[in-house]
């Protein structure tokens, strides 16, 4: 086994560098993986409603605001308009490919959610919600619950 002072160093670094491009191609495919969250093509913020309190419509807004230049979809529990776009009552009902999925629901609609983000090839889940290991007993399990097991794939990612 490799220390990790050793792992760390910049001349180890620099070997893995020079001995076949390793460590340039791990770090490629860390760069790729990575990609969708940090440069989404497109976003869905998920736990949206017009009610100016909601906080899946104020990430919205500050994603126009701010000047995010990808599409946004947005969907709740009740379908209907946000700013002129279409709030989808699912996941599954997004037309095209979405990068990320900002979750912004109570815990117990977490794995349903994760799992219509599986079942379109969503890789990463931003999930802020309440409920898991603070509401007892039945949240701590549901916390303890690998991503996968939702239904999101062995790829899937959640923050």
């Amino acid at each position: 086994m490799v220390e990790r002072s050793k792992i760390d160093s910049c001349q180890s670094r620099q070997r893995c560098i020079i001995s076949g491009n390793a460590f340039v191609r791990v770090l490629s495919q860390i760069e790729r993986a990575m990609d969708p969250l940090f440069t989404p093509r497109s976003v869905a913020v998920v736990g949206v409603s017009a009610s100016k309190d909601n906080l899946g419509r104020n990430i919205f807004k500050n994603l126009v605001n701010f000047g995010y230049q990808g599409k946004i979809y947005t969907v709740g529990f009740r379908s209907g308009e946000l700013e002129g776009l279409s709030i989808y009552s699912s996941v599954t009902e997004i037309p095209d490919a979405v990068d990320p999925a900002v979750i912004l629901t109570p815990a117990q609609f977490v794995p349903e959610i994760v799992a219509q983000c599986g079942s379109r090839g969503v890789c990463w889940s931003v999930i802020q919600t309440a409920g898991f290991r603070e509401s007892g007993p039945g949240g701590i399990e549901l916390e303890k619950r690998p991503v996968w097991d939702f239904g999101g794939g062995e790829d899937a990612k959640a923050l």
